[in-house]
């Protein structure tokens, strides 16, 4: 394996991993999520998922209001 190879898989591994939430925690955190709990929960189950980072669920909900919008 090359050195690059070698440092690069050394790094994924290292890599902190983002914490995964189910629905409802990501939801009860409140702030802008908490009102579109119906939203993620659509999105996630659509994508076979029960959880997701908190990232994921913001991205979810701002695609879904980018969607609106332009409908």
């Amino acid at each position: 394996m090359s050195e690059t190879k070698q440092t690069a898989a050394a790094n994924k591994a290292i890599a902190p991993k983002p914490d995964v939430y189910s629905i409802e925690d990501l939801c009860a955190a409140g702030g802008k999520l908490q009102a579109s709990q119906d939203i993620i929960r659509a999105a996630l189950v659509e994508q076979g998922k029960s959880s997701a980072t908190y990232e994921e669920a913001a991205a979810i909900v701002k695609n879904f209001k980018e969607r609106e919008v332009k409908h």
